[in-house]
């Protein structure tokens, strides 16, 4: 019921916003939720009744990992590369801003490497395969394991960059964590913020480069697990993607 409530009073502030910031427009939002045709199971070809559903990114490997639970996506790491992605309406102009929740569920002294990307379609198949990887994404931003911080790529556009953040943002505390990319789709460059429940929010990122460059434009959400297999796990949940005219300093929580 708490989760209910959670859900719908995101809503409620998603229509404030929208009435009050002229050209905002949902693009797509994803709660998890029966209502939008999820079960709990394999996220793997939901939801049901869907044009566009989760799918698996790499052949052979069963996306097993991601599973729907109590309306929400859990991801708990198997020690195999796995991908997931949906697809949204292509953005080829203006501004997009997206935002989603996750919260690690786990020991303090473990870790998961989990990323949530923004890419193009197209570019799952520049190396002849339609298996996806890391250098066919555009934004990309993980709960990375090692340092057990939150950071972003900083990419050249071409396949390459190196992660980095503004400032050192542990994730394994076990808190709420509200992210938010605004993207410059023309000029291909985004920036990333983070705010843990009851804290401000910080900015991690500012006008870093796309990883690989678009040619049409932005038109998916890709989810990779990459991690060790631990017991430790991440809660996805509420994506929303705005656009085409950039929603900054919105209070969507």
């Amino acid at each position: 019921m708490k989760r209910l409530w959670a859900k719908c009073a995101v809503a409620m502030c998603l229509l404030l916003v929208f009435v009050c910031v002229a050209n905002a427009q949902l693009i797509k939002e994803i709660r998890f939720s029966a209502a939008e045709g999820y079960s709990d199971g394999l996220l793997e070809g939901q939801p049901a009744g869907a044009d566009d559903v989760w799918t698996n990114g790499v052949a052979d490997v069963s996306p097993d990992s991601f599973v729907v639970s109590n309306e929400s996506l859990v991801i708990t790491p198997e020690g195999v590369d796995r991908w997931v992605y949906i697809a949204f309406p292509i953005q080829s102009s203006g501004a997009i801003t997206i935002t989603w929740e996750w919260q690690y569920v786990g020991p303090e002294d473990s870790n998961v490497d989990i990323g949530f990307c923004i890419a193009e379609m197209d570019n799952f198949m520049l190396d002849g395969n339609s298996d996806l990887t890391w250098n066919e994404q555009s934004c990309m931003t993980r709960m990375q394991q090692g340092a057990n911080v939150i950071d972003v790529r900083d990419g050249d556009w071409a396949g390459g960059g190196s992660y980095s953040a503004f400032e050192d943002y542990p994730y394994t505390d076990g808190k709420l964590i509200f992210m938010r990319y605004e993207i410059d789709v023309e000029n291909q460059t985004y920036d990333v913020y983070a705010q843990k429940e009851g804290e401000d929010e910080v900015m991690l990122a500012d006008d870093y480069g796309y990883r690989r460059e678009t040619i049409e434009g932005l038109n998916s959400i890709t989810l990779w697990d990459d991690g060790d297999a631990v017991t430790s796990s991440v809660i996805i949940d509420n994506i929303v993607i705005a656009g085409p005219a950039a929603v900054s300093d919105w209070q969507l929580f």
